[in-house]
């Protein structure tokens, strides 16, 4: 993305706060630009010569306090929307705040709750809320803008032939009905509803009360009923150990996992499947990341799996925690889902080890119990203090339009657990090279697209997931499944890369890329690098003694800088390695 549209002003007279604030929601910053000002009157200024979308603001500061501004905004810019900041915890000043028709914060701030109240802010245009029929949004969300609003409305939701309504009075949920149903059944129940579409009702008389509970509890309680049937219908299946054996642990080594998850189901599903390992015991379960971080000094885990949305605390926030406080690995245990897929990305940028789909009943369990257990006893070998903080490169906007042209020589990065932020210090610094890049990234297939999308909108070169035939071109990337054989083919038209395997039907057992390398080196000869990053599935190493045969170079990422250094250290002790580099000399070695 390219400047942002939406520009959110952050006004504040201490400059540690201000500076705070500006770091804190840089994160969002592909969704608006942030601008900042140490007054109310440099504020002013500001909303002259620039439009502003949204201004956050505190209340007490010299001279022109928050609520001067506010009365400004109102008068000069009624569009402009506005959160309160304070320290103070007067009642009056809170009821004048909520009279003026802004929200306001009390700190000390979360961060993440601000940048989730901006962006629902910068979507919702009308100041009463909105009418009319929505398609393509997810309840739960739209019932968060309308209690985070502090509106009064009616949500009717239709689900084939079926219909239910909440009613929302001042941004609680006081009732609900379905089918002849009333109260918290009917809401559960509309509540779980997952696909449909929704009627803003506006601004209605409301009927009786039936519900007492804050709407906070409403949705997590929601969230929870709704994983629980979902776990049920689950088929229950016999599931046998795998022949594997965990490749960082010695047969002594016993594996402590904390799992964290808010549905008691699938913390369960999770235990039964880690335990059936005799190298692996559950040392305790937490339903989110607060709990999770009481418990983390008392079980001392050697590795934690952690959901992407819980309530309380959501798991980015214990990650964060976790990274800085009690350093351990950590395995993303989510469901792929679109709201997910970001998160996902975050965690793993953030300095999550590796990420799991959470069991499903459409894919053998035995299968996944393998691929769980596998990928946590690889996790568990990460060195955390390895993890550097990686600055996620910026949307671009302005990408050329590049002839089609044959590629002369091949570029080929294996990766693997820990290797997700290389990649994302990598790829989106490639200038229009002379040779085309396959990465092969040891995944789940689902992940495939949403990082193969996500290095594509922030690199120069053109990055896509190679799911069919596809001919190698200059300064083209494609990202491959590691575990999907690969073949490479040279036709009158060019080479063509080709999965030879449906990667929906992918049963994690040990594909190796000894056999594409191999194919590689045939072709390309001295004109192919392979390079190594943390976790790279290196196989029987056939296929790097290939290239190394043939004239070809591999670059191994240093060892001191990876969070998975074993298979690097392996390759080289077999005297496979032509020379190990940082990420910037791996960037030069790229470029050449």
């Amino acid at each position: 993305m390219g400047q942002s549209e939406e520009k959110v002003l952050i006004v504040d007279d201490d400059l540690v706060m201000l500076e705070l604030l500006e770091s804190g929601l840089a994160a969002d910053h592909e969704i608006y630009e942030t601008l900042s000002a140490s007054s109310a009157r440099e504020a002013i200024d500001i909303l002259e010569r620039v439009h502003i979308s949204l201004v956050v603001s505190d209340v007490k500061m010299p001279v022109m306090s928050g609520l001067d501004l506010l009365a400004k905004i109102r008068e000069k810019y009624p569009n402009t929307k506005v959160i309160l900041i304070t320290a103070d915890d007067s009642q009056k000043l809170h009821n004048d705040i909520k009279k003026s028709g802004c929200h306001f914060f009390q700190k000390p701030i979360k961060m993440n709750l601000l940048r989730d109240l901006i962006n629902r802010e910068l979507f919702v245009k009308e100041e009463n809320g909105f009418a009319g029929t929505l398609n393509n949004i997810q309840l739960p969300d739209l019932i968060q803008m309308c209690c985070y609003s502090s509106i009064s409305t009616a949500i009717r939701v239709y689900m084939g032939n079926q219909s239910g309504t909440i009613y929302i009075e001042d941004g609680e949920i006081i009732h609900a009905e379905c089918q002849g149903e009333e109260g918290l059944e009917a809401f559960y129940k509309v509540f779980s509803w997952r696909s449909g579409r929704f009627e803003n009702l506006g601004d209605i008389v409301m009927p009786k009360t039936t519900i007492d509970k804050n709407w906070q509890y409403l949705l997590m309680e929601g969230h929870r009923q709704m994983d629980e049937a979902e776990a049920l219908r689950r088929d229950e299946e016999e599931i046998s150990l795998p022949d594997n054996k965990a490749p960082f642990l010695n047969s002594s080594d016993i594996l402590r996992i904390l799992i964290v998850d808010d549905s008691p189901m699938m913390c369960k599903i999770l235990t039964d499947m880690l335990s059936a390992d005799k190298n692996i015991e559950v040392a305790g379960t937490a339903v989110n990341g607060e709990d999770a971080l009481k418990k983390i000094d008392d079980l001392q885990p050697d590795l934690i799996t952690l959901d992407v949305n819980m309530p309380v605390m959501c798991g980015s926030t214990a990650l964060k925690h976790i990274m800085i406080k009690n350093p351990c690995p950590v395995v993303i245990v989510s469901a792929m889902n679109n709201e997910a897929k970001t998160g996902v990305l975050d965690f793993l940028l953030l300095g999550a080890v590796d990420f799991i789909q959470k069991p499903v009943r459409t894919m053998d369990m035995e299968i996944q119990q393998k691929r769980l257990i596998t990928s946590v006893c690889n996790a568990a070998g990460a060195k955390i203090s390895n993890f550097r903080r990686t600055r996620v490169a910026k949307q671009v906007t302005d990408k050329k339009k590049l002839p089609q042209k044959q590629s002369s020589s091949l570029v080929v990065i294996c990766s693997g657990a820990g290797g997700y932020a290389e990649l994302f210090k990598i790829i989106p610094v490639i200038p229009d090279i002379q040779s085309c890049i396959v990465v092969l990234q040891e995944m789940f297939p689902s992940f495939q697209s949403p990082l193969s999308e996500s290095l594509n909108q922030k690199s120069r070169i053109n990055v896509k997931a190679l799911q069919d035939k596809a001919a190698l071109i200059d300064s083209q990337c494609y990202v491959a499944l590691n575990n999907v054989s690969l073949g490479l083919k040279n036709t009158s038209q060019g080479y063509f890369l080709e999965p030879e395997e449906d990667i929906t039907k992918i049963d994690f057992s040990d594909h190796m890329p000894d056999n594409f390398l191999k194919a590689a080196s045939d072709i390309f000869s001295d004109r192919l690098k392979v390079i190594l990053l943390s976790g790279a599935n290196i196989g029987t190493m056939e296929g790097l003694a290939y290239v190394k045969k043939h004239q070809g170079i591999i670059i191994a990422q240093q060892p001191d800088s990876c969070l998975i250094p074993y298979p690097l250290e392996k390759a080289a002790a077999k005297g496979l390695i032509t020379s190990e580099a940082d990420i910037k000399e791996v960037i030069n070695i790229i470029k050449r």
